[in-house]
């Protein structure tokens, strides 16, 4: 089962990765101030063109919530396209 949840998170590190870049500019700002109330801000490197965080570094549950947040704005966008 533990094997289970360490593959279950590495994929949703994948997904999190491959999707951030979908969303809309005010969904990632959205995402990347949840990660601020939970990383100091050593943690989190400042680029031109965005930020790089260590998905290594951040917890289970917040990974859980981090995808689940991508993955639901992404869904929300879809269903406006039609």
């Amino acid at each position: 089962m533990q094997n289970d949840t360490k593959e279950s998170i590495l994929i949703k590190k994948k997904k999190i990765k491959d999707k951030i870049c979908e969303l809309v500019y005010e969904d990632r700002l959205y995402v990347l101030n949840i990660l601020k109330h939970h990383l100091p801000t050593s943690q989190i490197k400042e680029h031109a063109d965005g930020c790089r965080i260590n998905l290594d570094i951040l917890s289970d549950d917040l990974i859980y919530k981090i995808h689940h947040i991508i993955m639901s704005k992404l869904e929300v966008l879809d269903v406006n396209k039609i």
